[in-house]
């Protein structure tokens, strides 16, 4: 039996982040006094994945009535999660992940999309290659009421539904699913593919700095990045600079696993006269923020220590300490919280000297309970 549920969330056409033609409809009180929502990035890719929102009751999920688990389990995995909104026709099937990790409690952090910071809170993941938004035109599979179907039935007025009722398992579900199949082929996938990512744009007979100007005027990802393209395959005599500049727009559009793989080229073909630059110092700090968001925890260390040695403030020093900090702190690693210690020990200052108290208190508590 597929695991299902039911999230209701409010009305968008894209869910790519609210733009002033695509505003939250019907998504209660909070989309109505903030104009906002939380869950309008729902269908935007972050790396590869799509974070899911959900405002749940309590801001915990049960995830006990979607599989047979112990309360000390705070994730399962391979969930189906239906989105349903409403609009003036009643509350409709909108979109859906599919093989979806599902959280007990909301998971959180903050980052960038469209060059702002943004708070990312969510309860679903999902590969942005399982995710499926219905064409708004096409959103006509209404979901019942439980007023009007009765108990167990349909949705009540909370915004999850686990549909774990014998009779909807039987009868509603199974239907729902046939319908996913048959609307699939008109979905939506709003990620870039490889073959968009690499393509080459197509200009002829322009000089690298007519082509430095296009990519500043280019109004959309595909034509900013496939010049880019263009400008490293005719393999300019500033290759660190292209390949900075390419990994700074796979960046900006969270493309985070081939930003790194593009910092970590320009860093390669990187002068003497390169490494004494500002560029090269944002490339090593950009390259660590990206290792330290993806976890890859022992690569990011390498790189934090690297940072530090060229950084010329103490804020930037202080960064990339922090940077350390942080993730031998989320490793639970003592010794390494110590050598990062240590490094902003040798620093003679007192700039962030509140946060670096908090790791010193943890650090001595830790110590202490191992004796």
């Amino acid at each position: 039996m597929a695991k299902v549920v039911f999230c209701n969330i409010a009305w968008m056409k894209f869910y790519s982040g609210i733009t002033d033609n695509d505003q939250p409809k019907n998504g209660g009180a909070f989309v109505k006094e903030n104009n906002d929502a939380c869950e309008s990035f729902n269908f935007y890719p972050y790396n590869h994945y799509c974070l899911g929102y959900v405002r749940a009751p309590g801001q915990r999920l049960n995830l006990a009535r979607v599989e047979d688990v112990p309360d000390y389990v705070n994730k399962i995995d391979d969930v189906t999660v239906i989105w349903v909104a409403t609009n003036e026709t009643g509350r409709n099937i909108v979109g859906w992940y599919e093989h979806a990790d599902m959280y007990r409690y909301y998971q959180e952090f903050y980052d960038s999309v469209n060059g702002e910071d943004r708070y990312w809170g969510y309860n679903f993941v999902a590969s942005e290659k399982d995710v499926h938004l219905i064409p708004e035109e096409l959103r006509n599979f209404r979901i019942p009421s439980a007023s009007k179907a009765g108990a167990g039935l349909g949705m009540g007025q909370s915004n999850l539904w686990y549909a774990d009722s014998a009779i909807t398992k039987e009868k509603f579900v199974p239907k729902v699913l046939e319908y996913l199949e048959k609307i699939r082929p008109q979905t939506i996938q709003q990620h870039w593919r490889t073959e968009e990512i690499e393509r080459i744009a197509d200009i002829q007979g322009k000089s690298f700095a007519e082509l430095d100007e296009l990519v500043v005027k280019a109004d959309s990802f595909d034509k900013r990045i496939a010049i880019d393209n263009l400008i490293i395959s005719m393999n300019p005599p500033d290759m660190f600079k292209a390949r900075f500049k390419r990994a700074a727009d796979l960046e900006f559009y969270l493309l985070y696993d081939e930003a790194i793989e593009e910092y970590q080229r320009a860093l390669s073909c990187a002068t003497d006269a390169d490494e004494k630059s500002d560029m090269f110092i944002d490339c090593m700090f950009n390259l660590l923020r990206l290792l330290d968001i993806v976890r890859k925890f022992f690569l990011a260390w390498e790189v934090a220590k690297r940072c530090l040695s060229i950084a010329k403030t103490i804020e930037d020093k202080f960064i990339a300490i922090d940077t350390m900090l942080r993730m031998s702190y989320n490793e639970g690693n003592i010794e390494l919280v110590e050598q990062a210690l240590g490094y902003y020990g040798d620093l003679k200052t007192d700039y962030g000297i509140d946060i670096i108290r908090d790791y010193k208190k943890w650090l001595k508590e830790q110590k202490k309970n191992k004796q």
